[in-house]
């Protein structure tokens, strides 16, 4: 029975997956897609989180409201022990031959977009993520800018984007000109807004409204013995990580969270114990008192959310506009969907070299680390 309790459950394309001691700490989401899940569409490159190739769509429950929230991440950088609760979809499964292809897929052919191919599956979950991730219509501004997480190694940039523009709340009409038809689709009222939508969406498509339904459930608190003699464990609050701390001790353990610095600085060799905290209610919470308090293990995204609601409801804190700006610049977004403040200051703390925009613009406002 604990065996059965202390391995990692997920949903890859709507099958139910498990994890646990058959596997080694640095075998990777991307790997067991392909190996395992033998989903090859989802593609690898660099291995470093860097090209956008390896990128898929998750739904998960956000750890301090337990929502569930869409995003993308790059599956190159995510250990499958990271995974539990995670709803996993890749190319394949938003569109194929035998269901028919997401409008997504559609636009991007349709603009020749597609080039030699390799990269179009990144791009299109990136699209697909940005879009079953945003409760309304995206401008143009904000697709361009959400598609720094892709590389496209043919130089197709310009059909690309022209492709996915053309999904936006009100494009260019020189792109929409390319589609056949578009008398036949420019009156279409959106049924999530209610407005007239350009034509950016099908009367039987899903993508366009938010799907809400919960992904696997996670039982907390698991320790799982792997089969590389590591040990794994996921906690709930941090009362655990001392608990499981005080029983395996402080020589060789490392907390993890997103794991996405192993993307600029290669982990060669893991340590005896890993502690997910990604589950941590209390340290990605955020709350004011004379000061804004940041929980540790808030991601970046959240951060900058965050940053901009407060710039404009909050007058003392208008310069928070700024650094969501400059935070905009740093990585891209399926890292800063995974990657937390705790883990970019570690890394700096660690790395004295590191470029940690992060630090640097905590520094400048005066910023303070505490421990309570």
């Amino acid at each position: 029975m604990e065996e059965k309790i202390n391995r990692v459950k997920f949903i890859i394309n709507g099958r139910h997956y498990s994890a646990g001691e058959e596997f080694g700490v640095d075998l990777t989401l991307n790997e067991f897609i392909r190996r395992y899940g033998e989903y090859r569409g989802t593609k690898y490159m660099c291995r470093e989180g860097g090209c956008g190739a390896c990128v898929v769509s998750v739904r998960a429950p956000q750890p301090n409201t337990k929502e569930i929230a869409t995003f993308s991440v790059n599956s190159c950088l995510v250990s499958i022990m990271s995974c539990d609760g995670w709803d996993i979809s890749t190319v394949e499964y938003i569109g194929n031959r035998k269901k028919g292809y997401n409008i997504i897929q559609k636009r991007l052919n349709h603009y020749f977009g597609s080039q030699c191919g390799y990269c179009s599956p990144g791009f299109v979950m990136s699209m697909y993520s940005l879009v079953k991730g945003s409760d309304r219509h995206l401008t143009e501004a904000e697709i361009e800018n959400s598609l720094g997480s892709n590389l496209c190694r043919c130089t197709g940039y310009r059909p690309i984007l022209e492709a996915f523009k053309s999904l936006a709340v009100d494009p260019n009409s020189n792109i929409l000109r390319k589609i056949k038809d578009i008398e036949d689709i420019s009156e279409q009222i959106c049924p999530k807004s209610g407005k007239k939508c350009g034509g950016t969406c099908e009367a039987s498509a899903d993508w366009c409204l938010v799907n809400m339904n919960s992904a696997s459930g996670s039982d907390l608190p698991k320790k799982i013995s792997l089969a590389d003699g590591r040990l794994w464990y996921s906690v709930a609050d941090v009362r655990s990580i001392f608990d499981t701390l005080k029983d395996v001790g402080y020589k060789s353990y490392m907390l993890v969270a997103g794991n996405t610095a192993k993307g600029v600085r290669p982990i060669l060799f893991y340590p005896k114990v890993l502690i997910d905290i990604s589950n941590v209610k209390e340290l990605s919470t955020h709350y004011l008192d004379v000061n804004l308090v940041l929980g540790a293990n808030m991601t970046l995204t959240d951060t900058m959310h965050l940053f901009k609601v407060l710039s404009k409801q909050n007058d003392d804190f208008w310069y928070l506009d700024i650094l969501y700006d400059h935070l905009d610049r740093v990585a891209h977004i399926p890292v800063r969907n995974i990657g937390t403040l705790a883990g970019n200051l570690a890394l700096k703390n660690s790395d004295p070299c590191f470029q940690s925009d992060i630090f640097l613009l905590l520094d400048c406002v005066g910023a303070t680390l505490t421990n309570s």
